[in-house]
């Protein structure tokens, strides 16, 4: 029921941008794609932009979320943006 109500508000948030951040860190259950599905799928109907946060590489990404997902995130002009330099933390935490 907690879910539900969470899946709701964050759904029929709007928020101009939404940031979803950790994807692909999840259990990778059907319980989380079903919400990151309709989280995304109802912002799209809305014409408002849901950004990821990712260490998942493209087909990594699209093999965590589904076709689905991913056609319903390039809307609206969507970019794939690959930061690939050293990991911050890993340099912080060698100091």
């Amino acid at each position: 029921m907690v879910a539900l109500l969470v899946i709701s508000n964050i759904s029929n948030s709007s928020a101009d941008l939404l940031i979803l951040d950790e994807i692909g860190v999840q259990r990778g259950n059907d319980n989380e794609a079903l919400t990151i599905n309709t989280i995304v799928d109802n912002r799209s109907a809305d014409g408002l932009p849901t950004g990821i946060l990712t260490n998942l590489n493209y087909s990594e990404l699209v093999k965590q979320l589904g076709e689905r997902v991913i056609d319903r995130l390039k809307t609206n002009q969507a970019h794939w943006v690959e930061f690939n330099w050293p990991s911050y933390r890993s340099n912080a935490s060698a100091a």
